[in-house]
C-alpha cells in the first residue's frame, strides 16, 4: 500500500510537468507514492511528456480524458483509480509546494479526515497576485465560509489531502464542476476534523491561467447545488429524527 496518492489535473502544462514531478520526488523521499496525471487533451504535448516520463519511472500513472473538460472530474477520475488510503490535490503549474506533501501525509495519520494548504492563515497568502485575483478569491472565500459556515479559513484551496474513505462517501453524490472540489468533498463526504497549514501560493511563471468568467459562473452554480443539497440533507435528518421520537414515545 503506497502512502499517498498525488492527483495532478494537467492542461497544457507540457513546461511545468517535469519540474513538478522532481519537486515532487524531491519531497517525498523515504515515503512510497504514486503519482497519477489526468490530462484534459492537452493541445501542447503535455500527455506525451509524462507518458515518456512513465517508462522509467513506475511511480508515474497517465490518464488521458476524453469526456468534458473540467478540473473537479479530473480530480474526481484520479481519485477513482488512485491505491492509497491518502489522497491529494496539487495544480500542475508549480504554484503550489510540494515540500508541504509529508505533512500532509502525517495531518491525516493524526486523525484528520482532511488536510488542506491554505493561503489565508498566518504563514500563509500568495505571491504577485494583482488586486484583482486578490478581491475576487477574497470574495469568493467569504461567500462560501458564511453560507456554509465553514470551521476553515480556505475553502477555494486546490492544494489538499483527503482520507479515501471520505471520497467513497461522497463519490456517488459529486457533481463535479468548474476548478474548485475542495468544498464539495467536504460538504458530501461528511467530513468531521480538518487541519490546515499555510503555505505561499507562487503565481505560474509558464502558461496560462485556466481561469476565466466560465469558471466564476461554475463556481456560483456549485454554491448553488451544495446549498439545496446541505438544505435537503439537514431536512431528511430532521425528519428521521423526529420521526425516531415519536416512535421511541408510543412505545411506553
Amino acid at each position: 500500500m503506497t502512502d499517498l496518492s498525488i492527483i495532478l489535473p494537467t492542461l497544457n502544462e507540457q513546461e511545468n510537468i517535469k519540474p513538478l514531478i522532481a519537486q515532487i520526488t524531491a519531497a517525498l523521499i523515504g515515503y512510497s507514492y504514486e503519482i497519477i496525471i489526468v490530462d484534459d487533451r492537452s493541445a501542447d504535448g503535455t500527455a506525451d511528456v509524462v507518458f515518456s516520463l512513465t517508462k522509467n519511472n513506475p511511480s508515474l500513472l497517465l490518464i488521458c480524458r476524453q469526456g468534458e473538460k473540467g478540473l473537479s472530474a479530473s480530480v474526481v477520475d484520479g481519485f477513482s483509480v488512485a491505491k492509497s488510503k491518502i489522497l491529494a490535490v496539487m495544480d500542475a503549474d508549480l504554484s503550489h509546494d510540494a515540500r508541504l506533501l509529508p505533512g500532509f501525509i502525517q495531518g491525516i495519520r493524526e486523525g484528520n479526515d482532511m488536510v488542506i494548504g491554505s493561503r489565508y492563515m498566518k504563514g500563509g497568502g500568495a505571491d504577485h497576485w494583482p488586486w484583482f485575483r486578490r478581491f475576487t478569491s477574497y470574495i469568493a472565500t467569504v461567500l462560501a465560509i458564511e453560507l456554509f459556515r465553514l470551521p476553515m479559513k480556505d475553502p477555494m484551496s486546490g492544494f489538499f489531502a483527503v482520507r479515501k474513505d471520505v471520497f467513497v462517501r461522497a463519490q456517488a453524490s459529486l457533481n463535479p464542476m468548474g476548478y474548485k472540489i475542495l468544498l464539495e468533498l467536504f460538504l458530501r463526504g461528511q467530513v468531521k476534523s480538518i487541519k490546515e497549514i499555510p503555505f505561499i501560493f507562487k503565481d505560474r511563471k509558464q502558461g496560462h491561467s485556466k481561469l476565466s468568467s466560465r469558471v466564476a459562473s461554475q463556481y456560483l452554480l456549485m454554491l448553488f447545488h451544495l446549498r439545496h443539497y446541505i438544505w435537503a440533507f439537514h431536512l431528511l435528518r430532521k425528519i428521521f429524527h423526529a420521526g425516531s421520537s415519536s416512535h421511541h414515545s408510543s412505545s411506553y
